[in-house]
């Protein structure tokens, strides 16, 4: 954009240095006069002074900010009848004087007397044996870094890109803390996080030199309240474990209470810390409950997991059980079987082992078979041709238990008879004879639904899966 801007200001110069040119205003114009040139030396010396005049309003800028006037009030100085006074002699032998005078006239009373009284003094820049005075620079430093150094902890953040400052108020549990701002060559700026996170916000910043704050932190104009000690440690404590978590790579997937456990028995084994200050961190972890800190710990667990699966690849973290036992019993390109003998939701959704399935399918009987696909909402794996085929089985009960779940890329008759085989030869599944006898007699098209073991009317499923009071005829 600024080369666009500056390419459409040289194109207006030249214009009007040309029809200046083609006018014969060269050398009748007031505040040019006596200055006849060449076209081509006019165009060119026209595209210095636009650069020139750029470099001012920049400077104007700065010295604007300086002086903190309006921009109206700045007008008053007249930037272009100074630059145009010179334009008639020698532009390259006064430019430093140019700079120099408006410099001077500008932001004097910024500078020391020695500097502003030889931007006065034009005879300076003609005499070749005395340099000309530099043009005032901007304030690098607002920072006096020779006064005295407090030290910092240094503790981990919350993205882990720069570490945070802790300032710990001596005498008290309070603290303040600082997060990194910017880097400058030779120190660093932070600003404090209460500050930033107050009603109030604003930026109370300074200055850190191998990690030590450059004076006090406490008389800083501080607009916040001062932190727990105790409370940011345990804090930190939760970013660090979430990024361990993170670097780590596990089989089985962990457990979001398992980790926020493994936490607590951290702070209970911190190092350094005496009883009241292990019980004043356990205090600050505990108040809010587990719930404050599940998403937190649940995101941390999320990013190790490879959400890519296909046909042909599927992650451990995907086939196995949280308790190491596996979901994923068939595998192929064509279809996926899902299933756990060891883990099915009976009745009050109560998980129970394979021998309570046992005694609990033989005290109420397996009565039916019942499954079906879904055709739009199915996994990217299928290339959007397949399904997600599920089994329920139903119970005398009219209770009904999720047995299978399968991906299938196919929908011909050979993957129904897949998916059926591989239930009759399991041998965890209690199924009685007339089931049994059932399952031998595959359908003849893979669009039948239902395969029940005897006839069966007016059975109404109960479970939230297939939605309540549903009949089926």
């Amino acid at each position: 954009m600024l080369r666009l801007c500056f390419g459409i200001l040289v194109i207006f110069a030249v214009a009007h240095a040309h029809s200046q040119y083609k006018a014969g205003r060269c050398g009748n114009d007031s505040n040019l006069d006596g200055f006849n040139v060449p076209l081509e030396e006019y165009i060119n010396l026209t595209l210095e002074v636009t650069k020139l005049k750029q470099r001012v309003e920049y400077s104007c800028g700065l010295a604007r900010d300086a002086l903190n006037i309006t921009k109206s009030e700045f007008t008053k100085h007249h930037i272009f009848i100074v630059v145009d006074k010179y334009v008639k002699e020698d532009y390259r032998k006064n430019m430093d004087l140019l700079a120099s005078e408006f410099y001077g006239e500008i932001t004097g009373p910024l500078l020391d007397q020695k500097t502003f009284l030889a931007a006065q003094e034009p005879s300076i820049a003609q005499d070749s044996s005395v340099a000309a005075p530099r043009p005032a620079q901007r304030r690098r430093c607002g920072y006096d870094l020779n006064t005295p150094r407090f030290p910092a902890t240094v503790e981990l953040s919350q993205h882990g890109k720069h570490p945070v400052l802790r300032y710990a108020i001596p005498g008290h549990p309070l603290c303040y803390t600082f997060e990194h701002l910017r880097t400058n060559a030779a120190y660093q700026v932070y600003r404090c996080t209460g500050c930033r996170l107050a009603v109030v916000s604003k930026n109370t910043m300074t200055a850190v030199i191998d990690n030590e704050f450059v004076g006090d932190p406490l008389s800083l104009p501080h607009s916040c309240i001062p932190a727990k000690i105790a409370e940011d440690k345990v804090e930190r404590l939760v970013y660090k474990e979430c990024r361990r978590i993170r670097g780590e790579k596990r089989e089985v997937e962990l457990s979001t209470l398992v980790a926020w456990q493994s936490m607590e028995d951290h702070i209970e084994q911190y190092e350094g810390e005496d009883e009241n200050k292990k019980n004043d961190m356990l205090y600050y972890y505990h108040r809010e409950g587990f719930v404050s800190r599940r998403r937190t710990i649940r995101r941390a667990i999320k990013a190790t997991e490879d959400p890519s699966c296909s046909m042909e690849h599927v992650s451990r973290i995907h086939s196995t059980l949280r308790n190491g036992s596996r979901f994923l019993q068939y595998q192929s390109r064509d279809l996926h079987m899902y299933y756990t003998v060891d883990t099915i939701e009976v009745l009050c959704l109560q998980i129970v082992t394979q021998m309570d399935v046992f005694q609990m399918a033989q005290r109420q009987g397996l009565y039916a078979l019942v499954a079906d696909g879904v055709h739009d909402l199915q996994p990217d794996a299928t290339n959007k041709i397949g399904q997600l085929y599920t089994v329920h089985g139903i119970c005398s009960n009219t209770r009904d238990v999720t047995l299978l779940y399968a991906i299938t890329t196919k929908k011909n008759l050979r993957t129904y008879e897949l998916i059926f085989q591989q239930l009759k030869e399991e041998p965890g599944l209690p199924l009685t004879s007339e089931l049994c006898s059932t399952l031998k007699k595959l359908p003849s098209a893979p669009h039948v639904r239902s395969f029940l073991a005897h006839p069966w009317r007016d059975v109404a499923s109960t479970s939230p899966l297939l939605g309540t009071g549903r009949r089926r005829h």
